[in-house]
């Protein structure tokens, strides 16, 4: 298995929001291939964790940055892990492009309120 599967920032986040959804909807053998994936292009991003993002490719590299710190601990996810991984993945698309993570707008509150959520329980679990 390769270290990096991508050579750009844009398209590993991309890549990386698009195996979400996989984690959760797929056979079993799909969605374990899917996290490991997942898994290597997490830790593959962290070469471009200061890349300018901007709207859903922010919130998606804010759910890698989680996913990152939950599979250091342990690879291992329930069914509402990756339901709420995939929650919050169909959130940060309704971000506008060059929207900021900072503002009060509608999509932006319900992404942060997914990944809070997701952030608090697996802090509570220690998993993070």
């Amino acid at each position: 298995m390769p270290d990096t599967l991508l050579d750009s920032p844009l398209a590993s986040v991309r890549t990386f929001g698009i195996l979400l959804p996989a984690l959760h909807e797929t056979s079993p053998e799909h969605a374990e291939a899917a996290l490991h994936y997942a898994t290597v292009l997490a830790k593959d991003l962290q070469r471009w964790d200061r890349f300018p993002y901007k709207g859903t490719d922010a919130a998606v590299m804010k759910l890698v940055r989680l996913f990152r710190a939950r599979t250091v601990s342990t690879t291992a996810l329930t069914r509402w892990d990756t339901a709420a991984l995939k929650n919050a993945y169909l959130e940060a698309l309704n971000i506008g492009p060059d929207t900021s993570l900072e503002t009060d707008d509608i999509p932006v509150r319900l992404f942060n309120t997914a990944y809070q959520l997701i952030e608090t329980a697996w802090r509570e679990d220690g998993h993070i």
